[in-house]
């Protein structure tokens, strides 16, 4: 198997699926993310959004296997859209999943994939939350093949 090595600084834009429970601040939102790369194709990282997205930053861990890439998304916090459009966090609540697949791209050195929060259903606070899930689509771009350690 070759061994394949990807850039480390990426500028992407992700989109949303259109759905009925789609909330009105979700619009295509452009990110920053930073691998840092490990063993056997695994590799870490960060991803922070534009002023469109979620205000915080979050932390990525995954994988390229040959020309997949898969990835899992973070927030340090669980993030909701309230009866205004804002996005406001829930305080002591752990973030949902964000589960990123793509394909490398190399000769473009570009990734094209998926993105899905699976449904959930939460207790905060004595009262059931219903979590409907999302997807969509993603893309981006290399910008650097230099490993920057920055804060993310």
């Amino acid at each position: 198997m070759v061994q394949r090595s990807i850039a480390t600084r990426w500028r992407g834009i992700y989109s949303y699926d259109k759905t009925p429970n789609l909330p009105s601040s979700c619009v295509d939102t452009e990110f920053d993310m930073r691998l840092k790369l490990g063993w056997f194709g695994r590799f870490t990282g960060g991803i922070v959004d534009s002023a469109q997205g979620i205000p915080e930053p979050a932390t990525i861990r995954g994988r390229l296997s040959g020309s997949q890439v898969s990835f899992t998304k973070l927030y340090v916090s669980l993030w909701v859209e309230d009866l205004s459009g804002e996005f406001k966090t829930i305080p002591g609540e752990k973030s949902y999943v964000v589960y990123y697949a793509g394909k490398f791209i190399e000769q473009r050195n570009r990734i094209v994939g998926n993105w899905e929060i699976r449904p959930e259903r939460r207790w905060i606070d004595g009262e059931e939350w219903e979590f409907p899930g999302n997807s969509g689509t993603w893309t981006a771009e290399a910008t650097s093949n230099l490993f920057d350690s920055a804060n993310y």
